[in-house]
């Protein structure tokens, strides 16, 4: 089954897009998340691990027009391992999707039963539906247009709704009557959250994409959502480029206290290729421990070279000088030392 995405985490509990009841939610502009109180399902004769099973603890929704609904809900127990099981043998954790406030059409309906694995009923125009367990979480997805239309989503999980009666078996559609009975049905737990609107960011693509990684029967989920990844998210590479002051960084066109140095092999490069890079403009910044401290601005030509510079010393000491080139968007940087003392050899500049 495949087709809206829905990934929710619960058992037992109501998750609305819209309403009161709770904690409050957080969360950025695409996605919500809300804790639920500890302790507070409404079944008896249960076991304590079992209580736990159907005890919410959280539960998060995301979701985008077009694409889907997403939602996660944690319980305090192992839901996985007790549902279908024991006195938890006839529990039903649904999904319910009421419309917006002055829509006319009827809930859609999601249901996880049975143990184990489960198994998906469903109440949805779309087809590509689907859940899946993973001990503390339940994961019910939707893919497909219809998320702005969602007024409100409700995790909600009954004790004793099975078994149900279903219109198309092999299509694990939702009779009308077993919709009926599990809307107005007692819940054993319930969370209410308000959907967010707008755009997956991409830290939300990226991490749906690792928790449909975990089950293996989404690997079609996954792919979509990695297309979506790689169409908002993925930057276009830059030819990378560097900076070097060459074989002969520096030469002293006299020697003593009064010395220009002159800096002529400063070359901008692009890597791994013999194309030259574009015109590029930088700075190039001399410093020296003894407090000389002078800048100027070069241009690269065509060829990647920049125009010789100047400087002229007047003490000895230790020099720094630092290049930056700012090119095709982007910023490099180099950096040489050397000193400057009266053994300097004259160079022929």
């Amino acid at each position: 089954m495949h087709r809206l995405v829905i990934a929710v985490l619960m058992a037992g509990a109501v998750l609305v897009l819209v309403g009161p009841a709770g904690g409050r939610p957080v969360g950025s502009a695409d996605e919500i998340t809300k804790t639920d109180p500890v302790g507070d399902v409404k079944a008896p004769g249960l076991t304590a691990a079992e209580r736990n099973a159907i005890d919410i603890v959280s539960v998060k929704v995301a979701g985008e027009e077009g694409l889907g609904l997403f939602a996660d809900v944690t319980f305090k127990g192992n839901f996985q391992k007790y549902a279908g099981r024991g006195h938890l043998k006839s529990v039903a954790a649904g999904l319910i999707l009421r419309p917006k406030v002055g829509g006319t059409t009827t809930p859609a309906m999601l249901l996880s039963t049975g143990p184990g694995k489960g198994t998906t009923f469903r109440k949805t125009h779309s087809t590509e539906v689907g859940s899946f367990r993973d001990e503390l979480e339940l994961h019910f997805f939707i893919i497909g247009p219809g998320f702005d239309s969602v007024g409100s989503v409700q995790a909600k999980v009954e004790t004793n709704l099975l078994p149900l009666p279903l219109a198309t078996p092999e299509a694990h559609l939702l009779d009308p009557k077993s919709v009926t009975t599990f809307l107005s049905g007692p819940a054993a737990d319930s969370s209410i959250v308000a959907p967010a609107g707008g755009q997956l960011s991409c830290p939300s693509l990226l991490a749906l994409i690792h928790l449909n990684e975990r089950n293996p029967r989404n690997a079609w989920i996954v792919d979509l959502l990695r297309k979506q990844y790689a169409e908002r998210c993925s930057k276009p590479s830059q030819p990378g480029f560097e900076l070097t002051f060459g074989d002969t960084p520096v030469c002293f066109v006299n020697n003593g206290p009064s010395t220009d140095v002159l800096f002529e092999h400063l070359l901008l490069r692009r890597r791994g290729t013999s194309i030259p890079p574009p015109p590029a403009t930088g700075t190039l910044e001399l410093k020296s421990t003894s407090g000389f401290d002078q800048r100027t601005e070069v241009a690269f030509d065509s060829t990647g070279k920049a125009a010789p510079v100047k400087f002229n010393l007047t003490s000895f000491g230790d020099y720094t000088a630092n290049a930056v080139a700012n090119v095709a968007g982007q910023t490099v940087a180099a950096s040489t030392t050397f000193s400057l003392n009266k053994a300097n050899d004259v160079t022929n500049c």
